[in-house]
């Protein structure tokens, strides 16, 4: 499966974050652009369900931006 920003701008418009997705940058993580806290909890279980996958703990701090997420989840997916 490919895994594209645009994908990844799709589910953030799905949750509903406060603001305007498509102004957000691919590079600066999404908390430094105003996602709220509760805002990437609700990111991160959409992502997991929508792709099948399963992002512990210990890897949150690589999937803070978008282009980090879309890196991350091509590498989980191989």
């Amino acid at each position: 499966m490919e895994i594209s920003k645009k994908m990844i701008r799709e589910i953030l418009k799905e949750i509903d974050i406060l603001g305007e997705v498509d102004e957000l940058s691919d590079d600066l993580g999404l908390v430094e652009q105003g996602v709220d806290s509760l805002d990437m909890a609700n990111l991160y279980l959409k992502l997991e369900e929508h792709f099948g996958i399963k992002i512990p703990d210990s890897d949150l701090h690589l999937v803070q931006s978008i282009k980090n997420i879309e890196e991350y989840i091509q590498n989980k997916l191989g």
